[in-house]
């Protein structure tokens, strides 16, 4: 109901500003439209996980454990935690300029509120930056989260040079096609067996951390 009522508020001040102010109305739209991708994307990830509860990892095929270098980082500790739950795990990269997450279960307002000061900071000392995201027994936003992500993505749309996506679910890839019209990087997605390949995409023409 909530994402109804946000709907509900967002399409009324749409209307309400559209007479006073055509260009109001009309910078209200992309938010519209974000909510709208927001909700059919959310209900998706649900109805696919449904049968698993939360912070249980569905079984690998072939009984083979995923790749513990998935998702480097340079920045910071090791892992953002919320409640006990290793929601973003973060591993060192080498490289200052590439960013890498990996994201477990369902993302709240809290996990940004880690995540994106780290972001700002990589894009504050490196300028443009590239991105690794890999989504393992993944479950979505809530609502704050939703706001929160569109946030980062307005206020950083031509701060990322690449943004690799990494997943082994069919919807996952439809994930990376949908927001290439919100980042002005160049967005690629790659199943979990070809996590090397993704790497070696990022690394290209990027020179190593320098050891002082």
């Amino acid at each position: 109901m909530e994402i109804v009522a946000l709907f509900a508020v967002i399409a009324a001040t749409t209307i309400a500003f559209w007479p006073r102010s055509m260009a109001a109305g009309i910078l209200m739209v992309p938010y519209l439209g974000w909510v709208s991708f927001a909700t059919v994307l959310s209900v998706t990830i649900w109805r696919l996980n449904a049968e698993f509860p939360i912070g249980l990892a569905h079984p690998a095929p072939n009984g083979v454990s995923p790749n513990p270098l998935s998702l480097p980082i340079i920045l910071s500790g090791s892992s953002f935690f919320r409640k006990g739950e290793n929601v973003i795990e973060t591993i060192q990269t080498g490289f200052p300029s590439i960013l890498g997450y990996k994201l477990h279960g369902k993302l709240h307002h809290t996990d940004y509120k880690a995540f994106m000061p780290a972001v700002d900071a990589a894009v504050a000392s490196e300028g443009r930056v590239r991105l690794l995201a890999q989504f393992e027994d993944f479950h979505g936003w809530d609502m704050r989260a939703m706001w929160d992500d569109f946030k980062l993505t307005r206020r950083h749309f031509a701060d990322f040079e690449r943004i690799a996506m990494v997943g082994d679910r069919w919807w996952e890839g439809w994930l990376a096609t949908i927001c290439r019209p919100f980042t002005h990087a160049e967005v690629r997605y790659f199943d979990a067996s070809k996590v090397d390949d993704a790497w070696a995409w990022l690394r290209e023409g990027v020179p190593p951390m320098r050891v002082q």
